[in-house]
């Protein structure tokens, strides 16, 4: 389901999206923790300690095979009634909502103070339009860097929040050193709003794309005959490769082959056999929940090259 305390969906995708879009950790080692964890989750059609899945595919050209192993492709509408989800907007007025629940979410998790930090190089924008030598000046930096070890932040729930918060710094600054922020002594409040209006905004089309959508139960159940697809190496359809792999399976090998299959553990040859072991493995105990695919990487990077060139 849609969760009751955000009741607008995004301007951007209305509606429930067709498909959504997760990108995890998923080692092609049967031997190693992660994989184990990870496969009696997915066993259990669920992957835990997750907080937000994706609804633009985009998320899987910018993780997968770069951080991440595998993805799951799944129905939208089935995987908003399994789960308790909220979209996120990106908008300037709800990333202020809640003590600026969002924009320290996509700012990676961060404190209140981190992100008013980081919020400061998005909010520079304006003066660079504004007010080229605020834009230019030391101070402006040191402002924002000051923030970041400030205490007693109160409440940020609204853009006038955070512009009188920041009037209230300046002005208690200005009273202990006179000449220390003395560029932003005539800065009304109306202007620190205007400012951070305008931050917010390039930081809307910097992230909008993200798509994305918070599990409030920091774990995801997975609609059952969703499309789970995992990196492959590409040397694994090498013809050498796989006339030895079904040769091996096949119990063709000579005793000296297996000796050097032993010996050269980390060759091509014997990585298609641990890789064969963990294909099979995990077809036969997950294709009964979900349609699996082993993604060769190069054909992944050429769809890469192409989503990414393709014109919008």
């Amino acid at each position: 389901m849609i969760s009751q305390f955000k009741d607008k969906l995004s301007k951007y995708r209305p509606g429930i999206p067709p498909h959504f879009y997760v990108v995890f950790y998923f080692p092609s080692n049967l031997d190693d923790a992660q994989f184990r964890s990870t496969f009696q989750q997915l066993k259990e059609l669920r992957l835990d300690g997750l907080t937000g899945i994706s609804d633009n595919r985009a998320i899987i050209y910018s993780f997968f095979g770069v951080a991440r192993d595998a993805f799951i492709v799944m129905d939208g509408q089935k995987t908003v009634d399994a789960n308790d989800l909220r979209q996120i907007t990106y908008e300037p007025d709800d990333l202020m909502a809640n003590d600026m629940a969002d924009l320290r979410r996509i700012f990676a998790g961060t404190s209140v103070s981190g992100a008013i930090h980081r919020l400061g190089d998005y909010i520079l924008r304006y003066w660079k339009k504004t007010d080229e030598s605020l834009y230019h000046s030391a101070d402006y930096s040191g402002l924002f860097q000051s923030l970041s070890r400030e205490k007693g932040i109160p409440p940020i729930n609204t853009i006038r929040d955070l512009a009188e918060w920041l009037h209230t710094i300046v002005t208690k600054v200005l009273r202990e050193e006179p000449r220390r922020l003395e560029m932003f002594e005539n800065i009304s409040i109306r202007q620190w709003e205007d400012s951070i209006y305008e931050g917010l905004s390039y930081v809307e089309k910097v992230y909008e794309n993200e798509g994305e959508w918070e599990t409030s139960l920091k774990f995801l159940s997975i609609p059952h005959g969703s499309r789970l697809y995992i990196s492959w190496p590409s040397f694994m359809y090498e013809p050498e490769i796989i006339k030895f792999r079904d040769r091996y399976f096949n119990n063709e090998l000579s005793e000296q082959e297996l000796a050097q299959l032993n010996y050269f553990s980390h060759g091509k040859r014997a990585e298609s056999i641990k890789l064969t072991k963990y294909r099979n493995y995990v077809t036969k105990e997950l294709g009964s929940l979900y349609r699996i695919f082993f993604l060769p990487l190069s054909k992944f990077e050429d769809a890469k090259n192409r989503y990414m060139t393709k014109p919008r």
